[in-house]
């Protein structure tokens, strides 16, 4: 069994030889940096000003636009297609953030500083789900979901730990407007480090258009009528209650309990970051396992942690709960998510992943609610235990479905994003597309093997997932082909033996979809059809 140090190399190199997903880790990292410093800065701004219900207030404030318009806006854009629209959220974010920072520096009243606050907290709703819907259309191999989600967790756990930490310093030096406006330039660079070529998602090629509540209503009945997503759906709305809570009780602790003031808020919230990103490194190990049994496991140990938390009486004691808080949040959401990309069909999976954002940010909602009211009615000690119970209780109600999600979660998700990306398959409707992706399978080429011979029968379509491959005519080079492209079509379409060879030049990962599969998809659909045939014929053009 390879070993952690292993596994970490592999996630490492799933993400260096692959540039998109390099850029919306990092993009996303610094959004996380962003995000977690403004919602702080926030608080620390209401609190100061009408202490924990106003804190709870603004946070509610903030994520109840997000919540009920982010959906919205996600059906209605997301044809356009969702790289082009994660960059004009984080570019909406740049703005609301920077105006918000301005408006707390200049004094403005406290209702211009919320609604900017709002419109940002808008925007990240709408980029959030953009990310992870993205990511399966990014790798290559179902096995790379999972590592392509721990880097996701890495930079998570990194934004989470120098967000707070840098708004505690700022908000330190000159209170909260500094702190948000030195965040609108890291929306900036985000922005810009999130301008990956386009991918092809479901929507953008929907052949007909029901509107914006169609596609809700559309994604609502798939999570709806599927038991696992339901239940995996518990987990990031639980994770997001905790979240909302803890931002909330880290300046109560701060305050009121430990006397360490405002600032501290910040330290101590770093502390919860700080413990994401060691849980994002100890999720190196779910590569390559199941993940059901690590999301249960981290739910009701972190419970335990956060429960443990009402007997903190000194700062070290408060910091290690913290700590363990936030690695068993990474563990689950490394999980979780990888469960809900692997269950989520192609084709509802923006408008889907937009609503379950806006699950969590109700998730968040009742965090911030519910803290105040617990501390009215029995004080912090009561607010910690009470939002401890909540895992356990997911636990429970998922339980019976627990043990199956790994197993269910078969829609083949990775293999459509693939084949959607192929020119020759980019117009196949979204069930025809899955079926042709369930039949398809992986094969690894050493290099210098050629995978096929100029004069043989075509039996199969390659599509390249990772490596490169030589085209040759006899003795003459025809071309070099790299990930993202295919070959074999011609042979299957016209009847023909293979009119090249094609090597690989160094070790090659293959989607290899069979003869009969693969002229039943051409068959069935005449776009389709035409758009292989004009593939086909511009290489023979080019071939002959």
């Amino acid at each position: 069994m390879p070993g952690a140090a292993n596994r970490f190399t592999r996630v490492i190199g799933v993400v260096a030889r692959n540039r998109s997903l390099t850029l919306l880790v990092l993009a996303y990292a610094v959004m996380i940096v962003a995000e977690f410093g403004q919602w702080l800065a926030l608080i620390v701004y209401a609190f100061a000003r009408g202490g924990a219900s106003a804190a709870g207030l603004v946070a509610i404030l903030q994520l109840v636009p997000a919540m009920l318009l982010a959906p919205l806006i996600s059906a209605r854009l997301s044809r356009i297609g969702a790289g082009r629209l994660l960059v004009t959220a984080y570019v909406a974010a740049t703005t609301t953030l920077a105006c918000c920072g301005g408006a707390i520096l200049a004094g403005a009243p406290v209702a211009v500083v919320y609604a900017a606050a709002m419109a940002f907290s808008l925007s990240l709703g709408v980029s959030r789900p953009l990310h992870h819907v993205l990511m399966p259309l990014v790798v290559r191999h179902p096995d790379e979901l999972t590592a392509a989600n721990v880097a996701t967790s890495w930079g998570e756990g990194v934004g989470t730990l120098v967000g707070p930490a840098l708004a505690g310093l700022l908000i330190s030096v000159d209170g909260a407007g500094l702190a948000c406006a030195v965040r609108s330039g890291l929306c900036l660079s985000a922005a810009l480090l999130a301008r990956v070529q386009p991918l092809r998602a479901g929507a953008e090629n929907a052949e007909g258009e029901e509107g914006v509540l169609g596609d809700l209503l559309a994604a609502a009945r798939v999570i709806l009528s599927r038991p696992n997503t339901r239940a995996l759906i518990a987990f990031p709305a639980g994770v997001a209650a905790i979240e909302g809570a803890i931002d909330l009780l880290v300046v109560v602790l701060a305050v009121q309990i430990l006397a360490i003031g405002p600032g501290a808020a910040g330290y101590l919230s770093a502390a919860f970051g700080a413990g994401g990103l060691l849980g994002a490194g100890a999720a190196v190990l779910l590569v390559g396992r199941r993940l059901a049994l690590p999301l249960v496991a981290a739910a009701l140990i972190g419970a335990v942690a956060l429960g443990a938390l009402a007997l903190a009486s000194t700062v070290l004691v408060a910091v290690i709960l913290l700590v363990i808080v936030g690695a068993t949040r990474s563990v689950q959401s490394v999980a979780a998510q990888t469960l809900l990309q692997r269950s989520t069909p192609l084709d509802v999976i923006i408008c889907a992943f937009a609503l379950i954002e806006s699950l969590r940010d109700l998730g968040m909602v009742f965090g911030a609610l519910l803290v105040p009211l617990l501390i009215g009615l029995g004080g912090t000690k009561v607010a910690f235990v009470g939002m401890a119970c909540f895992a356990p209780l997911a636990v429970l109600a998922a339980g019976r479905r627990i043990r199956r999600i790994d197993e269910e979660a078969s829609i083949p998700v990775v293999e459509m994003g693939v084949l959607r990306n192929m020119e020759i398959f980019s117009a196949l409707p979204a069930a025809s597309l899955e079926t042709l992706a369930r039949e398809a399978s992986y094969e690894t080429v050493r290099p210098g093997i050629a995978i096929i011979s100029e004069g043989d029968a075509g039996d199969s379509y390659y599509a390249i997932t990772h490596g490169s491959v030589l085209v040759t005519m006899g003795e003459r080079e025809i071309r070099r082909m790299d990930s993202g492209q295919g070959f074999g079509e011609i042979a299957l379409l016209y009847s023909v033996t293979r009119t090249a060879t094609v090597a690989a030049t160094s070790e090659t990962t293959l989607l290899r979809v069979d003869r009969e599969a693969f002229l039943t998809a051409m068959r069935a659909h005449p776009s389709v059809s035409a758009a292989a045939e004009t593939v086909a014929r511009d290489l023979l053009g080019v071939d002959g």
